[in-house]
C-alpha cells in the first residue's frame, strides 16, 4: 500500500517526536544506570 505524502509527514513527525522523549528518558534515568542500583546478579534480565 502506497503512503500518502501527507500520512508520510505526520508519521515521520510522530517518529522524531518518540525519539526525543526516548533521549530524554535515556538522559534522566543516567544517573540511576550510574548508581549501580539497576544490576543485581540475581534478576540480569531486569525487572
Amino acid at each position: 500500500a502506497e503512503v500518502s505524502g501527507k500520512d508520510d509527514e505526520f508519521i515521520r513527525r510522530r517518529i522524531d517526536f518518540a525519539f526525543k522523549i526516548l533521549a530524554a528518558y535515556g538522559a534522566a534515568l543516567k544517573p540511576v544506570r550510574d548508581s549501580g542500583v539497576t544490576f543485581e546478579k540475581e534478576f540480569a534480565n531486569g525487572m
